[in-house]
């Protein structure tokens, strides 16, 4: 009696522990049928010259499969890593396609990256702004053209947003009053994309109180909106306004407030006069780029006190005078390059560093 209890009760037992790992996923279950499913499909849309996605065939684990993340716990897709390096040689390697919208059945896809491949001028899909659970979108570079969608302004739990535009396509935005939905965001990269007629790009990037990051290179902003209080996040630490062509020759003196900067690039615009003196105020820069401007005057003391630089670009301005031997402050520096303004000279002793690039030392 006592046996056939005990077997009893150990049926009983292992048949609870099969049903809390079937059903709460404590046990490390593989993907869902229904999110294994959906990969299916999703694969189905794309052309995959290189068969990246081999290993996304048949009935098995959608968790082992190559470029997908799952939680060790729940068994749920949460990562899909899609994108490739910066290319040059995988042109015919990339996938392309059309993105289809069974993603939506990823109910936990926190990360979704996609960038480099080549979707040849397609829209980014509507749908994405549907995927709530995302905190990370990296479409950089991935071919995609025309209008940005404004439902990208639902992911109210985005961190990381990526969407630097492809050499070969167009990709716009005419507003950016979606990003005030954004209120998450650290990271934001619209690098070549045109925001030439966002005329409201700077007022919607002041409402993003987390903003660690923020590149706007050759966005063809034309002018900077002459804002009477420019308050953005305090803990940016990286801004590139790099190749914008500015109407103006003034660096905007919002820039100057920003005391946690390290990253600032300001390169190929049409900034002129004296390098501006209230740049000493960043005290926390490392790269410092002004190249390609019309900057004159002489090198000013003031910037051998920004120890922490580790790149300083000056390079093709219209700078004149000595470079004094107080550059040696600059402790930390790795690169510095001031060739292509003739009327640069250096003092003799002037240090030297090999690791630096440095017209006429």
């Amino acid at each position: 009696m006592r046996s056939l209890m005990s077997t009893v009760l150990t049926v009983l037992l292992v048949s609870v522990i099969w049903m809390v790992g079937h059903w709460d996923g404590t046990l490390g279950a593989g993907c869902s049928a229904a999110e294994r499913e959906a990969l299916l499909k999703f694969k189905a849309d794309l052309e995959d010259p290189r068969s990246w996605l081999s290993s996304w065939v048949g009935q098995g684990d959608c968790c082992t499969w190559s470029r997908v993340v799952c939680d060790n716990h729940t068994g749920h897709v949460t990562q899909l890593h899609l994108g490739l390096p910066r290319p040059s040689s995988w042109h015919n390697s990339v996938l392309s396609g059309k993105l289809n919208p069974s993603l939506l059945e990823l109910k936990y896809l926190g990360y979704l990256d996609l960038s480099y491949n080549d979707f040849h001028g397609i829209p980014i899909p509507s749908f994405l702004g549907l995927m709530t659970s995302l905190n990370t979108l990296y479409l950089d570079g991935a071919g995609f053209g025309g209008l940005i969608p404004h439902q990208l302004g639902n992911l109210s739990k985005l961190q990381q947003l990526g969407i630097e535009a492809a050499a070969d396509y167009v990709l716009y935005a005419d507003s950016l009053s979606w990003l005030s939905g954004l209120s998450s965001l650290e990271f934001l990269d619209f690098s070549k994309v045109d925001l030439s007629n966002a005329s409201d790009w700077l007022d919607m990037i002041i409402t993003l109180p987390s903003l660690s990051e923020l590149y706007l290179s050759h966005c063809q902003i034309l002018h900077i909106p002459p804002l009477a209080n420019v308050n953005l996040s305090a803990s940016l630490s990286a801004l590139s306004l790099y190749h914008n062509q500015f109407g103006q020759t003034f660096v905007p003196s919002w820039v100057f407030h920003l005391k946690n900067l390290t990253y600032l690039n300001l390169a190929y615009n049409t900034f002129a006069g004296p390098i501006p003196a209230q740049l000493q105020n960043l005290t926390s820069l490392r790269t410092l780029d002004l190249s390609f401007n019309y900057f004159n005057h002489s090198v000013p003391n003031w910037l051998y006190g920004l120890h922490h630089l580790e790149k300083l670009d000056l390079y093709s301005n219209k700078l004149d005078g000595r470079v004094s031997t107080e550059i040696g402050n600059l402790s930390s520096l790795i690169y510095l390059d001031m060739s292509v303004n003739y009327g640069l000279e250096f003092e003799r002793g002037t240090r030297k560093n090999t690791r630096c690039y440095a017209a006429g030392a």
